[in-house]
């Protein structure tokens, strides 16, 4: 393990202005020289020490590097840079063949110890992050650290020419080393992570006035960079590294569920928070979202479920908008004096504020002549008229009678198209009710909720004679009724 002495050199020392969104930050950049280290060997099966080939293959390795250390760090213009560094030394690197030499042949030796293992992914993960953290560090434009690209090559060759090896381990290997060189390329990590972080604030609804105390909050908030790695068993001491920015959307996610869902319970215990406003919020953001190109796939976990929030926070509106239509319903009566006509009008305004003003989306969860009875007791707001429902006179509860002292009544039942008893009760229910009330003047309204039932109601009010009475009233009640754009 490295101590705080191999850490012998800080270059080019420097504050870095970085810029992401609405947030300036200021970091200082180091460049560090850290020297090599020597490695232990693992324990197993296989033994090193034993092995014929291996105590040759590491001979020959040795002789190999040496000639390599010899002329180090002449060997290239980018390390020949080293030494203009100050308090650099070539001394750390004067026994470095076979420290690297040692460093392949332990490494294969532990892969093969390992593959057979049910952890084996994280023993050889675990041994590899060690082995290539002993190489040390050079700045960047200094060149790679000294042998490592040795170290893999000959560690790739010899596990591909072990056929005891499994393939699987061998892609597994040779995957991580290729990452090694493929991860973040030019790319600034730190620009990643505060780029993720600030395009989750793009996607966010903080404009809907229920988040705006939480904005500002959030626009002045950095994500979280560093985490605690888990225990190297071959480190001593705690590693700490950057997120990435994979798992900085995995928090995202997290925090949008959060925000979401205290927004939803505060709702509950409080609807009268939604308004027209509020709904007019939710159509902007969510154009905005659509709007909004996505630059990576990264995005769509916690996109989708703003989105699908947004898309039910619209439906809840419309639903109590709708609510609050029929319940502020102030018409005056314009028959004070025939419950009959009057109740016929009612029921067409019903009609048309559910086919026409969106009250159909009422009876998305609830088609039922329950919702439909409740919903039109909202349309007696501000009447002369006495208006009890589920009446009771001796013949069973009608669903509603409107009256207006003992000479002027009116019964109202409403029937679901779908009801096995439909035609029974069109043939021979009203009737008796307005009997037991001591009424003629009755109406009867037929829901439907799909085309099927609207076609099985016709059928009978035309073979009971009933079909184009003014007294039998058909609503179209289905919760997704065709847009005015797709009529033909």
């Amino acid at each position: 393990m490295r101590g705080i002495e191999d850490i012998v050199c800080l270059y080019n020392l420097k504050p870095i202005n970085y810029t992401c969104g609405s947030r300036n930050y200021n970091m200082f950049v180091a460049s560090v020289v850290c020297n090599p280290y020597e490695i232990v060997p693992t324990e197993g099966e296989h033994d090193y020490r034993k092995c014929e080939g291996c105590q040759r293959n590491r001979k020959l390795l040795v002789e190999a590097f040496q000639k390599r250390a010899k002329v180090f760090p002449l060997c290239c213009e980018f390390h020949r840079k080293l030494l203009t560094l100050p308090n650099f030394s070539v001394k750390p690197y004067y026994d470095i063949a076979e420290k690297t030499a040692d460093k392949v042949i332990f490494t294969y030796q532990h892969i093969i110890n390992s593959q057979n293992k049910e952890d084996w992914k994280i023993q050889i993960k675990d041994y590899l992050d060690y082995v290539i953290d002993s190489f040390g560090v050079f700045p960047k434009g200094f060149g790679e650290p000294f042998l490592l690209s040795s170290f893999i090559f000959f560690v790739k060759k010899y596990i591909q020419n072990y056929k005891d090896i499994r393939s699987n381990v061998k892609t597994y290997v040779f995957n991580y080393f290729d990452s090694l060189s493929n991860e973040n390329g030019d790319k600034d990590p730190l620009r990643l992570l505060f780029g993720t972080y600030d395009k989750w604030l793009r996607f966010f609804p903080f404009d809907i006035s229920l988040f705006k105390g939480l904005k500002k909050e959030y626009l002045t908030r950095s994500p979280l960079i560093f985490k605690k790695a888990k225990v190297n068993p071959y480190y001593r001491g705690e590693c700490y590294s950057l997120i990435t920015p994979d798992e900085l959307v995995g928090i995202l996610l997290d925090i949008t569920r959060m925000l979401l869902s205290d927004v939803t319970k505060k709702q509950k215990e409080d609807i009268s928070l939604l308004s027209l406003d509020y709904y007019k919020e939710l159509i902007s953001q969510e154009l905005n979202i659509e709007s909004e190109e996505l630059l990576s796939s990264q995005s769509e976990s916690y996109t989708v479920i703003i989105k699908k929030w947004l898309s039910h926070q619209q439906k809840m509106c419309v639903k109590l908008q709708a609510v609050s239509r029929l319940d502020n319903n102030k018409y005056a009566d314009s028959y004070p004096n025939d419950s009959y006509k009057e109740s016929l009008l009612r029921i067409k305004r019903f009609k048309i504020e559910i086919e026409d003003k969106g009250s159909n989306t009422l009876f998305e969860k609830d088609q039922s002549e329950n919702q439909l009875q409740k919903l039109f007791k909202l349309f007696w707001n501000n009447s002369v008229f006495c208006v009890d429902r589920e009446v009771n006179n001796g013949r069973g509860p009608a669903d509603f009678k409107i009256s207006k002292g003992s000479d002027d009544c009116t019964i109202i039942e409403f029937k679901l198209a779908s009801s096995s008893k439909l035609k029974q009760n069109l043939k021979n229910q009203v009737n008796a009710y307005c009997k037991a009330n001591d009424t003629y003047k009755s109406i009867t309204v037929i829901a439907y909720f799909n085309e099927k039932e609207r076609k099985r109601a016709v059928a009978i009010l035309k073979e009971l004679n009933l079909l184009g009475l003014e007294n039998c009233i058909l609503i179209n009640c289905q919760p997704c009724i065709a847009s005015a754009s797709n009529i033909k």
